[in-house]
């Protein structure tokens, strides 16, 4: 008879396990949030990074949570205005190129997720995914002059996104573990899908990872 009560142990030991995992993520993110934005006059660079956290986890507009924050705090200086992080967002990633940018964000992932990475001995599973994110700014075009602009239908309508790829270890052979995203690169209109993949097996070339299979969303079929 199929014993529940330890696959019921086995579920919880294993959803403690990956809620410290992400917070090991997110620390060590905050920890090193020079490397992703450099401070202003009045508020630290972790500062800004766990506003900027704090909204991608709420899946909420950066005005929104900033809101939030400053009503919790009782005070409108304690907290970076959106306009605040927009500005230093600007400041730090306005003069690079695309191709910049794709090289800094892979590494700094990785520089990040170093630590949860276990030995490089190991074989892992890694995954590529396509995702889509609905924006309302101006789009922007590299230096082919593609857009990174794409026009999505359902049955409410259409909505303007934008596509980026992500290469992600999701396991340590057996060992199952919450992904850890390692490669970092935009889409634009007329990109192969081979070439997504070359871009971004290049860019995890460094941690010399043993793949053992490598997982693909449908977007690839």
């Amino acid at each position: 008879m199929f014993n529940y009560q330890i696959l019921n142990k086995m579920t919880i030991k294993h959803q403690i396990r990956g809620k410290k995992q992400v917070q090991k993520v997110i620390d060590n993110v905050l920890d090193n949030s020079n490397i992703w934005l450099s401070k202003t006059r009045d508020y630290s660079e972790r500062s800004l990074m766990k506003v900027l956290f704090k909204t991608a986890t709420d899946k909420s507009s950066l005005e929104s949570t900033v809101n939030k924050l400053q009503i919790k705090a009782e005070g409108y200086g304690s907290i970076p205005s959106a306009d605040t992080i927009l500005k230093a967002i600007n400041r730090e990633y306005h003069e690079l190129s695309i191709d910049e940018i794709e090289s800094r964000f892979s590494k700094n992932l990785q520089m990040v997720s170093q630590s949860m990475l276990k030995s490089k001995r190991s074989k892992v599973d890694i995954a590529i995914d396509i995702h889509n994110e609905e924006f309302y700014g101006v789009s922007v075009k590299d230096h082919r002059g593609l857009k990174n602009e794409f026009i999505m239908y359902n049955e409410t309508g259409s909505r303007k996104v934008f596509k980026y790829a992500t290469l992600t270890v999701v396991s340590y052979g057996r060992n199952y573990t919450k992904p850890i995203t390692v490669g970092f690169v935009l889409v634009w209109k007329g990109m192969k899908r081979v070439d997504i993949v070359k871009r971004l097996l290049k860019q995890v070339e460094t941690l010399n990872l043993r793949i053992d299979f490598l997982l693909m969303d449908g977007g690839f079929s």
